[in-house]
């Protein structure tokens, strides 16, 4: 399988577990997409798409061990965190 194709394939699973738990209106988190990612592992047949779902687990737990609590990694510069909007 080529290179491009791959990542691809690993972006579709990754997209696909998001997908799902937005679907059952769980809670996003990481531990949440590993969990889906995992159960989608376990009902996977291909080998392609289970060695992507795996890639998949691998790069979401390595981010996560790698961002620290403190700091939000989707932070948007110039926006600040609190809500200042007004209240009707």
């Amino acid at each position: 399988m080529r290179k491009k194709a791959y990542e691809d394939l690993v972006d579709t699973v990754l997209k696909d577990a998001v997908m799902a738990l937005l679907e059952s209106e769980s809670r996003l988190s990481f531990p949440a997409l590993v969990q889906q990612l995992r159960q989608q592992l376990q009902e996977a047949g291909a080998d392609e798409r289970r060695n992507a779902l795996q890639a998949a687990i691998c790069a979401v737990s390595h981010y996560q061990n790698n961002t620290t609590r403190r700091t939000n990694p989707f932070s948007l510069s110039g926006i600040s965190s609190q809500n200042n909007l007004p209240r009707h």
